[in-house]
């Protein structure tokens, strides 16, 4: 390295190496202008900035500002939500903090020397770590033999999600053969004047589709933002119905806009259709609409939330909802709160119903122990010739302490003609006698008491009730490989008019450790209770029963073996059996078999088994009836790589309705840095063709059985055959 004082110029040669705040630049020369806070280098030239990487034969860069140009530059810009790195190409790169500018660029996600496609733009800029803007893009595939469209402006997000480059064509059940269209647009920073000015850097969507059954459908979505931290979209979609030229065209718009503000946040959404519903297979004309509003905010001492709700549907029915929240009132106690919620219905038919709703909830702080409650609900409704309202309300006063705690309750439940119930009042409170009196030995016990003054409707008069009850629990080891856990209770119970009753609660667990990876778990459960209690009163009922669980694991596997036995009843609970056995890592089967004791025959039975493998990935379920040998349901789902290839299948098959309620097929063919996608959907009769650049996954194509429905596999099969008990 020279340094030639006169000049304030500094010069490197051969291997020279910059790092500055912003950037690294490697070249073969550099030179540094001092005077005038510039730099030149030649020969290899490769700098890195952020998340992005160029090189170039020359660099000229301007220190103080952060310009620069680049000359013959190739460069690489790499986003957390595009798989593989985007390439670009360019005569000259022109660079400043905020963007990066080229011209006559091509650019691809494909990382051979001679790739497979590309875009190629007049003019193309990069702003890090937003989106990429390219306008008058053609693109070329087949190694850039094969130009396929033209686009006058494509965005594609560097930080969000959006849409990108997948046509699609395909056969429809309902719509017939299909075309599919995205036109990907970009408002710049040369408008001079409104509107057009209030619109920069706004983009979006133009959407151009057409059915043979149902005729164009087209609209757009619209991205925009009128403060720095907003996220807003306008969507609008209309679709035209030759079938019946009187029905068209159909509607679907939405608003939605998400602020954030220096202290919380805002969001606003809007949706509308004049159709409620399926208008492919039921047309009908009718008002949907929903709108949603909520704000939350944060201050130093307080926060608060507000929420709007109004909906109109297909049945002429209004509703309205709004609720407002307050946080931490006060600056001493945190937790103080109000919420009120409001909520107003109509509905526009014959009966004329409306409904009105009050809900109220506080809480205030006296001590950080001691605190006050108060909720009110309200509901309220007319019709023509009908008029009724109910509401409860109740007030406590409670106090938490850790050697003791205490509720005072008054609560009141009545309508528009009479009240129906109350207490007034009702005390509990529940001591710890070892943290009371300081006593260790006492660790293990509890003690409660309390009473109330209720009244209901149908009583001639109000009822006075008290109770006292202890309570003790424990664990005793009696060998290395048993542990007893026990509980045990005594409550007594008296009412005013002299009935009085107490009950005896007795709770025994042994658990056992049996060897080679087997356990046993044996509990029972005993109850009585003697006395009498007038009606209206909750009381318990005599219990005597006996569970057994016999349970093996090995690392993820696992098998249970469950019973019972009422001796009151006299019935066996039934005899379950769960096995979730792992034979490897890519290999697990599980299945549940249900036995019912009492009347000697089997329940359901329902399994799985899976296979995950590096390129494979199998999954099969199978629920059957085993009292009359008969298969209930049967699902698949297979995703399977072999070569270039890649086949999806999902199929579930109902057989008492002898059909299938999912039945789909993919075949992918993986063309380097795309894909191109045959499906078919056995239900809706469809077929589609689907062209994708893979470095942009959020189109990754999906379908499958759907959320309700659900597969074997994907649930649980021991709620599977809880469902036709």
């Amino acid at each position: 390295m020279l340094y030639f004082r006169e000049e304030q110029m500094i010069k490197a040669i051969g291997s020279a190496y910059l790092v500055t705040d912003e950037m690294e630049i490697e070249a073969t020369e550099m030179e540094i202008d001092l005077a005038e806070n510039k730099l030149i280098a030649t020969g290899n030239v490769n700098v890195i900035e952020g998340d992005g990487q160029f090189s170039a034969e020359y660099l000229e860069h301007d220190l103080e500002t952060r310009q620069g140009v680049l000359v013959e530059g190739e460069g690489i810009i790499i986003a957390s939500d595009i798989e593989e790195p985007i390439h670009l190409e360019s005569p000259e790169v022109n660079y400043n903090p905020e963007e990066i500018e080229m011209d006559d660029t091509h650019f691809t996600t494909c990382d051979r020397e001679e790739s497979h496609y590309y875009f190629k733009a007049n003019e193309l800029v990069v702003y890090p770590g937003d989106r990429i803007v390219a306008k008058h893009v053609v693109f070329w595939e087949m190694s850039g033999n094969l130009p396929l469209f033209y686009l006058p402006v494509m965005v594609y997000s560097l930080r969000d999600q959006e849409p990108g480059f997948y046509p699609q064509a395909g056969y429809s059940r309902q719509r017939g053969w299909f075309v599919k269209t995205t036109y990907n647009y970009y408002l710049g920073s040369d408008y001079e004047s409104w509107p057009a000015s209030a619109l920069e850097g706004d983009f979006g969507q133009l959407y151009l589709d057409y059915f043979s059954e149902m005729g164009f459908a087209g609209g757009f979505k619209h991205y925009y933002r009128s403060q720095e931290d907003d996220q807003a979209y306008l969507y609008l979609y209309l679709e035209d119905d030759k079938r019946e030229q009187d029905d068209g065209p159909w509607v679907s718009t939405e608003l939605d806009r998400k602020m954030k503000l220096d202290d919380g946040e805002r969001n606003f959404n809007l949706a509308y259709q004049n159709h409620y519903s399926n208008y492919l297979t039921d047309p009908q004309h009718g008002t949907w609409l929903d709108l949603n509003f909520d704000q939350s905010l944060e201050f130093d001492n307080w926060a608060n939330e507000v929420r709007a709700d109004y909906r109109q549907d297909q049945r002429y029915q209004h509703r309205l909802d709004l609720g407002l929240d307050f946080d931490k009132l006060r600056d001493d106690f945190y937790d103080d709160r109000l919420a009120i919620g409001l909520d107003y219905g109509y509905t526009e038919r014959e009966e004329h119903l409306n409904s009105y709703g009050l809900g109220l909830d506080y809480r205030t702080y006296f001590t950080n122990e001691l605190f006050l409650d108060y909720e009110l609900d309200l509901d309220y409704e007319t019709a023509k010739q009908h008029e009724y309202g109910d509401y409860d309300t109740a007030i406590r006063l409670t106090e938490d302490q850790r050697a003791y705690d205490w509720t005072l309750k008054a609560d009141l439940q009545g309508d528009t003609e009479e009240v129906e119930s109350y207490y007034l009042p009702k005390f509990d409170l529940t001591l710890a006698p070892a943290r009371l009196l300081e006593v260790d030995s006492l660790t293990n016990f509890e003690l409660g008491l309390g009473g109330s003054n209720r009244y209901q409707v149908d009583w001639e008069d109000t009822k006075q009730h008290g109770y006292l009850e202890g309570n003790y629990q424990d664990d005793l080891r009696l060998t290395p490989a048993n542990r007893l856990n026990y509980q045990q209770g005594i409550r007594q119970d008296i009412y005013d008019q002299g009935y009085a009753h107490w009950s005896y609660d007795s709770n025994l667990i042994l658990f056992s450790d049996l060897g080679n990876n087997w356990s046993n778990r044996l509990s029972h459960r005993y109850q009585t209770v003697q006395g009498m209690a007038p009606d209206d009163f909750s009381t318990v009922n005599d219990r005597h029963k006996l569970e057994e669980r016999l349970l093996w694991r090995r690392g993820r596997s696992r098998f249970q073996l469950t019973t019972g036995y009422d001796f009151l009843t006299g019935e066996y609970d039934d005899l379950e059996q769960r096995l979730n056995y792992q034979f490897n890592e890519e290999y697990q089967l599980e299945n549940v078999l249900s036995y019912d004791l009492n009347h000697r025959e089997f329940k359901q039975f329902a399994t799985t088994f899976k296979v995950e493998k590096e390129n494979l990935n199998y999954q099969t379920g199978v629920r059957l009836d085993l009292n009359d040998l008969e298969m209930i349901k049967w699902d698949n789902s297979l995703d399977w790589t072999t070569g270039q290839w890649n086949i999806k299948l999902n199929s579930s098959y109902d057989r008492p309705s002898d059909r299938f309620t999912t039945a789909n097929l993919a075949i992918e063919r993986d063309l380097h840095c795309r894909k191109l996608t045959l499906s078919y959907d056995h239900i809706d009769q469809e077929i589609w063709l689907q062209y994708q650049i893979t470095a942009f996954s959020e189109q990754e194509l999906k379908f499958g059985s759907s959320e309700e429905e659900g597969m074997l596999f994907d649930t649980d099969l021991g709620g599977l055959l809880d469902e036709t008990d």
